[in-house]
Parts: structure tokens; sequence; C-alpha cells
């Protein structure tokens, strides 16, 4: 199976424009999300985040990668958006693992200015032995940009991931998803009293438990309008009576309670049955 090497951005001082995050951050998640994807489709893949270019670009080299892929968010001037790759040459294997993966990333993102260049300047392009396919997904310097690219890290790790597994002719696994435990109501308020979190974070832990996103939020938004139909609350079980026996033949058995000497005493233990909810009677004998 082939050898992918995932290097997301280490810049962590790029603020994004929502979000108190970082470009560091964001692309963490994206590669963690698409080395997930990757895996289950039976991709080798080896990751590292934190190190310097030339660490990376040692480590590719040395775990023999057949495709590197820096996993960046770019910025320019707060208006522009959509998603930039870069390549070696127009020519190599690098394009066409790019224009796989664009024709995959591209239609999700928001932005529209979107494009593969050839750039043999770019470090991560210039050095590794493997074919590279450099993404730059949106750009997180646009406010609705960076909103989309927190809300949809889990997403475009598994997008990039469908693009690669085109580029090696490789079938993409799909993820199980397990059957939620809760109805939407439950979880819904559960949000509502802080359970899940808030943000991208709620989002994220709501879908890796099966849960649509949109179908809870739009629940809350009902609840806390008052828009949500009443949930009724469920009535105590209630046994059923037993069914009195039928006699199978047409004996009879009485049930002798006591034998007094004292009649007054006959009529206090009858009066005692009475009150407990049996009938009966008093025969002298």
């Amino acid at each position: 199976m082939p050898k992918v090497f995932l290097s997301p951005s280490n810049q962590y001082d790029n603020r994004y424009a929502y979000g108190d995050t970082t470009e560091g951050v964001q692309c963490g998640r994206i590669a963690e999300a698409c080395k997930a994807a990757l895996e289950r489709s039976g991709v080798t893949v080896k990751l590292m985040h934190d190190e310097s270019m030339q660490e990376k670009c040692a480590a590719s080299n040395d775990f023999g990668a057949d495709l590197h892929v820096p996993i960046h968010t770019n910025a320019f001037n707060g208006q522009v958006r959509g998603t930039r790759m870069f390549c070696f040459s127009s020519n190599g294997e690098g394009m066409k693992a790019c224009q796989a993966i664009f024709n995959r990333l591209a239609p999700i993102t928001p932005g529209t200015s979107e494009n593969i260049r050839v750039d043999a300047s770019l470090y991560e392009v210039r050095v590794p032995s493997a074919a590279t396919a450099y993404i730059e997904c949106e750009f997180h310097d646009s406010v609705e940009s960076a909103e989309w690219i927190i809300n949809h890290t889990g997403y475009i790790g598994e997008t990039i991931a469908r693009g690669i597994c085109d580029y090696f002719g490789v079938a993409f696994q799909e993820k199980e998803q397990a059957a939620p435990a809760k109805s939407v109501d439950e979880v819904a308020r559960e949000v509502i009293r802080g359970e899940w979190g808030n943000g991208s974070d709620r989002r994220q832990r709501l879908e890796a438990a099966g849960y649509d996103y949109d179908t809870v939020q739009n629940h809350v938004n009902a609840i806390l309008t008052g828009d949500a139909p009443e949930q009724p609350t469920p009535a105590e079980p209630v046994e059923p009576s037993p069914e009195p026996e039928q006699p199978a033949t047409d004996k009879l058995y009485r049930v002798q309670v006591g034998a007094f000497a004292v009649r007054e005493n006959a009529e206090r233990m009858l009066q005692r049955l009475r009150d407990a909810g049996f009938d009966g009677y008093i025969r002298e004998v």
C-alpha cells in the first residue's frame, strides 16, 4: 500500500479571524482526521506536527513516502476566500496528486478564488523526495472562512483523504457511525445544560457520537424559543391484575380462619377480615 507523509502547519502564531484559535491548532485537527481516514482505507501514514520543515522533510524521506502532504490554511487581506494548492512542476506526480485532492476539496470550501499553482520556491515542495501536494485550505483571515474551517475540520480531513485515495486508486472506506443512543430531544436538552461544550467543540463531539449537528442545534433553538413540542412524561407501568383461576372441577374448598368459644371474638375476627377486603360469615357448629 502507498505511504503518505502528513505535515500540518505548526504556525501557532497565525491567529484566526474567528474563534480564538490558530492555524497550527486547526491544521493539526484536519491532519488527524485525514490520517484516520487514510489508515481506515489501508494507506500507511506518518504524521509530524510540531517539528520544523527541515525535520519533517528528512523524516518524510526516511519514511519512504510516496506522497508528501503539507496542510495549511491561508491568509491575505481578509477578503479573498478559496482553496489553493502548490506542486513542483506542471507535468509531474505532484500536479496529478494536487488535481485529485483539489477535485474533492475545492467544491466543499466556501470560497471561489481557487487554483493549483507551480511553486518550487516552497521548501516543502522543493525538498522532499516524494511528490508533494501542498494544501492551503481556505483563508483564515476571513471571518466566514475561519468559522467554516473550525466547524468542519473532520470533514476537511476526510475530504483530503478521499482525494489522496483517488490519486493512488485506493478504495476509500467510509467511517462507521455508531447508532445514537439517545433521542434528539434528550441530547438537545443536554446541550442546553452545557454537557456537550460550545462552538466547534460541541459540533465535533456530537458528530463523533453519531448525531447530526444541525438537527440537534435546530432542536435546541426550538426549545429555547418555546417552539418545541412538550415531551410527555412516560407513565409508570401498571401491572395487569391476575385473572382469577377457574375451578378445574365442581369441587369447592373452604378456608376456615378460626374457631371461637365466645361469639364476640368470632365477630371481631369477621370484622378484621372484612376490613382487609375479605368477605366471610359465622357458622355455629
